[in-house]
């Protein structure tokens, strides 16, 4: 059956905002409807989907929410480096496996191995005696992040 998300705030629709399970869903302002939906806090006004656009309302289709669910997770999860202590540095490699331990000229770099959202998890560096923690997808090469490293702590003039 097809189906159509009704939303007032699209950068509000993320996975803990909605879950779509085939059933209206009224929360937050937003209305999963089929051809007929309700207006939220009136359940016997049966209304169409040129109501809730005529009130501001935006109408996705579910292939168009799944979308913006997941861009939006990302953009929630994703998280730039910060300088992070020795000692935070150490928990992170020892509370659970490190995924893809990697040595380099100047330190080590790993990922969490428990991930925070699909291919988000946590990047952990440590360059040049300091120490840095990142939420990034899984796909950056450690490469790039060194570099981000370099240019946001460090004066990329130093040898």
């Amino acid at each position: 059956m097809y189906k159509e998300i009704v939303i007032k705030d699209k950068n509000a629709l993320t996975s803990e905002s909605i879950l779509v399970n085939g059933e209206n869903i009224y929360k937050d302002n937003i209305i999963m409807i089929n051809d007929i939906a309700q207006e939220p806090d009136t359940s016997c006004n049966h209304l169409n989907k040129e109501y809730y656009l005529a009130k501001g309302f935006l109408v996705l289709s579910e292939k168009e929410a799944y979308k913006t669910i997941h861009e939006n997770n990302l953009l929630k999860y994703i998280k730039d480096f910060s300088e992070i202590s020795e000692d935070s540095y150490f928990n992170n490699l020892e509370m659970l496996p490190p995924k893809n331990f990697k040595s380099t000229p100047h330190g080590n770099i790993f990922l969490i191995s428990e991930y925070t959202y699909l291919n988000v998890t946590g990047v952990v560096v440590e360059h040049k005696g300091r120490y840095f923690k990142a939420c990034k997808v899984d796909t950056i090469h450690y490469d790039t992040h060194i570099e981000n490293i370099e240019a946001k702590f460090f004066n990329v003039d130093e040898v």
